[in-house]
């Protein structure tokens, strides 16, 4: 948890150092502050995490602004890209594992993916349901199959595969779409404020690429889901374009139609729904 609330203050210190004057200084104060504290807690895939979001998040925003594209599309072609380079090279995550934990098996996370899919392919439609396959008594699925330590797992470690434990394929399919949605929805953002648009898109990547080794899909106490939460509520705010030249409650004089009556105020962008007086014609 101090890697993950640490890597968001790094990708939040970037923001900063974009602004210039005071900004730019606590920027780079909370900067080298988070990235001691990621070292410190050693979450190294957190601060990769981290960086890697920052680098594809610009990335993917110039892309988008040259193309003039969603970036959902711009980043649509890299999950058919991973799974073309697994073909071609094998074994890629145990090569990414040996690199960033020093092990082939993700500090045994494989081991705890073979018994979950070993549970998925008993109900791979609808799921379990929420939470009923990790401690939900004695006599849960997981506690009765699998082996060893791996039967005491509170979660999958990967948030899509509990996505799928929970609800089946059809409900990660509904939760992709949801995802590929709200990064769609920050391509708006980015037509009206571009730097704000790169920090929900950098915070949304480093939650996407984090739940590859950790699981906070649809978990309500988990900092991960309520940070994406809040990137998604501040995407939608920007989803209706707002009119330029007109403020929303700047008074409009109309010419009146009858002689020595008073002008009548209106509200701009609504005269057309007031009711007209009676004895006006």
């Amino acid at each position: 948890m101090l890697g993950e609330f640490a890597a968001f203050a790094f990708l939040l210190s970037i923001y900063e150092i974009i602004h210039p004057g005071r900004r730019r200084a606590l920027g780079l104060f909370i900067g080298f502050i988070s990235i001691y504290l990621v070292l410190a807690s050693q979450s190294k895939g957190s601060l990769g995490c981290a960086v890697l979001a920052a680098i594809l998040a610009t990335l993917v925003m110039f892309i988008s602004g040259r193309m003039r594209v969603s970036p959902a599309i711009v980043l649509l072609p890299l999950p058919i890209f991973y799974a073309v380079l697994s073909r071609m090279v094998g074994d890629l995550i145990n090569r990414i594992s040996w690199h960033i934990y020093g092990n082939y098996t993700l500090s045994g996370r494989i081991f705890i993916w073979d018994a979950v899919d070993f549970e998925v392919a008993k109900r791979p439609l609808l799921g379990w349901g929420y939470r009923s396959i990790f401690l939900v008594g004695p006599d849960s699925p997981i506690r009765v199959d699998a082996p060893g330590w791996v039967a005491v797992m509170p979660s999958a470690h990967n948030g899509y595969l509990d996505t799928i434990l929970d609800t089946g394929y059809v409900g990660l399919i509904l939760f992709i779409v949801f995802i590929f949605t709200t990064l769609h929805a920050i391509g708006r953002v980015a037509n009206q404020d571009l730097s704000r648009a790169w920090l929900l898109l950098s915070i949304a990547l480093f939650i996407i690429l984090q739940n590859f080794l950790e699981s906070s899909w649809m978990r309500g106490g988990d900092a991960l889901w309520l940070m994406f939460v809040l990137v998604v509520v501040e995407a939608g705010r920007y989803w209706q374009p707002f009119r330029r030249g007109l403020r929303a409650a700047e008074p409009i004089v109309q010419r009146p139609t009858i002689a020595r009556r008073r002008p009548v105020l209106a509200i701009a962008g609504g005269a057309d729904k007031l009711p007209r007086r009676q004895d006006l014609t």
